[in-house]
């Protein structure tokens, strides 16, 4: 009888273990499948130490070239007629429309690096089998 007793305290035991376990685990898988959507997933690891160094020499390349766009002045004159005030505004105009589209390319392509690099860390982070299914039972 008192074996009895101690069974059924393990088993009850091993249960409610088996009900914790899952409980975490459904939330965890959740987070794996958002995972899966990576879009650089299929890239091999030396694919994408390529693609990270090609984007840091862009964006810096990108970075001289808008920060010489922004310091670059534009020349107003002194017109006092209103055709050299619009002709001088338009000149003024392009040069901000050219500068500002420079900058967002440079934010797209940091956009991209950094997406490069998470997918970087994510594949030094996670491992494969046993042990990422235990990072998934046990992750809170």
């Amino acid at each position: 009888m008192k074996n009895l007793g101690a069974v059924v305290l393990v088993l009850a035991l091993l249960v409610g273990l088996g009900v914790a376990v899952e409980y975490n685990y459904q939330p965890n898988q959740g987070a794996d499948d958002r995972d899966a959507e990576r879009p650089y997933k299929a890239y091999s690891d030396a694919e994408i130490a390529a693609l990270i160094a090609a984007y840091e020499q862009e964006i810096q390349a990108l970075d001289s070239r808008y920060d010489a766009a922004k310091s670059r002045s534009v020349e107003t004159g002194s017109g006092s007629l209103l055709d050299e005030r619009i002709e001088a505004f338009e000149r003024a105009q392009k040069v901000g429309d050219s500068t500002r589209s420079l900058g967002a390319v440079v934010a797209q392509k940091e956009a991209v690096l950094r997406e490069l690099r998470r997918e970087e860390s994510l594949r030094g982070s996670s491992g494969d089998g046993l042990l990422h299914q235990l990072r998934r039972f046990l992750r809170i």
